[in-house]
């Protein structure tokens, strides 16, 4: 049972004098859960195993505070999980008095004298909006007929998410908007056959996100991992050396979204490692030279949006062009905190496509290694770090033809070194994940990566 609403939240907040200003997020969920697994053993045909239904609802407060004469410079600063089923002043009460623990410096949200028209940018797709429980069960045949289709590898699992979220933010300032977005989430999980009476079988496990359902290629999916799988029972690891390495668009994602800490206000302020504009993002380039672009106007991207959370318009920015950076992502804070014009906070990452094509890769170098799947890609955005377990790769072999598959051993590299010859494919796709916050990318479907190290 609620005890109190959005309306009496604002009051409660407004009447409090020491609160300077308020952030309101609230978000209301609706998620439809299928879990599929195999018919029987060794079946090549699914059931659902079960369905569940997820609805929710949050708010989140974000609140600045006085501390009082002794600190003139600084304020208080917290982000709370406030639950309508409690009472409302308690709440109120515990943000304040954990606000005043924190030290920030003074910073106000920009005032908005008219709210702004929403844009119509394209955020949920229509048929989820509609009816999420038609999309589950067109979606269930596909995977049916997938799962049905694969003979190299035994059907294990597969789950099936799909979800609709309605938010709202407010701010003290007269910020107000609403908007919607869909997500889709597919796992799918095959096994090797066993080549001996030993069961010598090894699962290989894939996922894809999505906003729309145009995102999602259910028969792509369970046919790549069908095939992975074939490959992944009682390999050994690559031998150690340093390779020309072929990485795909999940792993872009990742180090793309990794670029956008360098060209930060936010990092620039904190005295962290941090490129200014005008120089060279990555070092001597001889590779195709990286542009970078933050779209938050994409259709059905990860964080597509008109306004930040404190009302401030979001465009098409150009951060990084031909390697140089063109401007740092800013958001208001940090630029009151810097005395500069705040530019674009939030988006999807775009970047150039190259000239060569992914089949070129694999015969640009006696021997090209291809990480099909990492067990876990840890990143370090202000070093430019990259490293981690292979769970599957293969490597062409151009002098003897053979391609040989592998897993284990560790690959490692920065992103400042290995980019300094990239060349990036000329095929592109969209990427969406949801994993770790909101992260969408756009543009080469592959990158050839030169001298990386690769130990056993």
């Amino acid at each position: 049972m609620k005890l109190w609403s959005l309306d009496q939240l604002k009051s409660a907040l407004n009447a409090r004098k020491e609160i300077r200003d308020w952030v309101i997020r609230t978000e209301t969920l609706h998620r439809l859960e299928r879990y599929f697994m195999a018919d029987a053993p060794s079946s090549a045909s699914t059931a659902v195993d079960q369905d569940r239904e997820v609805t929710g609802h949050s708010v989140e407060v974000r609140v600045f505070v006085d501390k009082g004469p002794e600190y003139p410079l600084t304020q208080g600063e917290i982000n709370q999980r406030f639950f309508t089923e409690l009472e409302l002043t308690p709440q109120v009460e515990s943000a304040i008095a954990s606000a005043k623990l924190s030290d920030q410096k003074i910073w106000k949200l920009p005032e908005i004298a008219t709210n702004p028209s929403p844009l119509k940018l394209k955020t949920a797709d229509p048929d989820i909006a509609e009816d999420p429980g038609r999309v589950i069960a067109k979606i269930t045949q596909e995977i049916k007929l997938a799962a049905a289709g694969q003979k190299l590898a035994t059907f294990n699992s597969s789950e099936l998410f799909v979800s609709l979220h309605h938010r709202e933010v407010l701010t003290s300032r007269g910020f107000h908007t609403r908007t919607s977005q869909s997500k889709v989430y597919l796992e799918a999980a095959f096994s090797s056959y066993p080549k001996s009476d030993s069961s010598d079988s090894d699962e290989y496990l894939s996922t894809q996100w999505g906003v729309s359902l145009s995102d999602l290629s259910v028969a792509d999916l369970f046919r790549e991992t069908a095939e992975r799988a074939s490959h992944s029972g009682g390999l050994s690891a690559p031998p150690s050396g340093r390779y020309p390495v072929i990485i795909d668009a999940d792993v872009l994602l990742l180090l793309m979204h990794d670029c956008l800490v360098q060209v930060s206000g936010s990092s620039q302020y904190m005295g962290l490692p941090h490129k200014t504009v005008g120089a060279e993002f990555i070092p001597n380039p001889v590779g195709d030279k990286l542009t970078l672009t933050l779209n938050p106007h994409l259709d059905f991207g990860a964080d597509t949006t008109g306004f930040s959370d404190d009302g401030i318009p979001q465009v098409p920015l150009v951060l990084i062009d031909q390697n140089r950076v063109a401007q740092i992502r800013l958001d208001a804070q940090y630029a009151s905190y810097l005395g500069a014009k705040s530019t674009v906070s939030r988006g999807d990452v775009v970047a150039n496509a190259g000239t060569l094509a992914y089949a070129d890769f694999k015969h640009a170098h006696p021997r090209v290694l291809e990480v099909l799947q990492f067990s876990g890609l840890f990143t370090d955005a202000f070093t430019g770090t990259f490293s981690s377990e292979i769970r599957l790769c293969r490597i062409f072999d151009s002098q003897t033809g053979q391609v040989t598959y592998h897993k284990g051993g560790s690959l490692s590299g920065n992103l400042y070194e290995n980019f300094q010859n990239v060349r990036f494919s000329r095929e592109t796709t969209k990427r969406v994940s949801f994993t770790e916050g909101q992260k969408g990318y756009c543009g080469p479907e592959y990158a050839l990566l030169h001298d990386v190290s690769i130990v056993s």
